[in-house]
């Protein structure tokens, strides 16, 4: 679970406000479980709020290591990236506190939309592109592999109908692995098992069944595991039927693998495919996922 965890608290259904965020993402970094953390995710139009809001609170001097950032641009995005420049090159050194944008997110509709960015992208920067899944997805993965991005998905939402289906996802972490492109998620993922939940914290909020980071997580690893080994029929399948447990006593965690029902996954396979793979997810609550974890290998 290192790093697995982006926090987006600035977006929906958290909404914090910048001040409320800063603070939040600061204590995450100095308590216990800052190795789970990922990156902060903002705007990139509101770079230059972060740089007002976190400026006290932003590590600097020796051996300081730069708050992480991920900006989400729009269309402009020469506009996006020159504002994202000016940002990490603020924050550079110890006067403004050390800061880094090394990912940007972006949707895209088509391979167009993927050019139109990679074209403008430095070095420096990884792109993540948000794909829409009700569609063939091929020819889209495609173009982000050759861009050397990373496939992103919307897993969920304030709104049912905002959540794909399983089968959906499936083909999402399938056809991502079958090109070697690395894939990250978005929103929904709150909950270590798929279940059913609120969609929101606020008294009558709709409920609906939501996927698990783990079952998305364990079916990238058997996915990225079984196309190295040339298995891919059978475990397509597998990789469905682990996306629709909802059963928590399913999983069970040892010192040196995790085992879902009669597959057992070893630790270095898990890492391996974090490192290349199965990067990060997106979460407006860090604490709601690692305190499900907790739950779930602890009691």
């Amino acid at each position: 679970m290192a790093g697995l965890v982006d926090y987006a608290g600035l977006f929906p259904p958290a909404g914090l406000d910048l001040p409320s965020a800063v603070a939040a993402y600061h204590s995450y970094r100095r308590g216990p479980w800052a190795w789970a953390l990922g990156r902060f995710v903002i705007g990139a139009g509101r770079l230059h709020e972060l740089s007002r809001e976190a400026r006290h609170v932003l590590p600097a001097g020796q051996g300081a290591v730069p708050w992480r950032v991920s900006a989400l641009i729009g269309d402009d995005v020469a506009g996006d990236l020159a504002g994202i420049a000016a940002f990490t090159a603020r924050h550079a050194g110890d006067d403004q506190g050390r800061a880094v944008v090394d990912v940007v997110e972006g949707k895209a509709a088509g391979p167009g939309d993927v050019r139109r960015v990679a074209a403008l992208l430095p070095p420096a920067l990884r792109a993540a592109y948000e794909v829409p899944l009700d569609g063939h997805l091929d020819p889209l993965v495609e173009a982000i592999g050759r861009a050397g991005g990373v496939v992103k998905a919307r897993l969920g939402g304030v709104v049912p109908a905002a959540i794909p289906t399983v089968e959906q996802v499936a083909a999402w972490i399938w056809t991502a692995a079958r090109h070697g492109v690395p894939i990250k998620a978005t929103a929904g993922l709150h909950h270590p098992v798929r279940g059913e939940y609120a969609l929101a914290d606020e008294p009558g909020a709709p409920r609906a069944v939501m996927h698990g980071f783990l079952n998305v997580f364990l079916a990238a690893c058997l996915a990225d595991r079984a196309l190295a080994a040339r298995d891919g029929d059978q475990a397509l399948a597998t990789v469905r039927h682990l996306l629709a447990e909802s059963d928590p006593l399913a999983f069970r965690f040892d010192g040196s693998a995790l085992a879902w029902r009669d597959v057992t996954i070893e630790a270095e396979d898990l890492e391996r495919t974090r490192q290349r793979f199965a990067l990060s997810f997106g979460s407006c609550s860090f604490e709601e996922p690692i305190v499900g974890v907790r739950r779930m290998a602890y009691g």
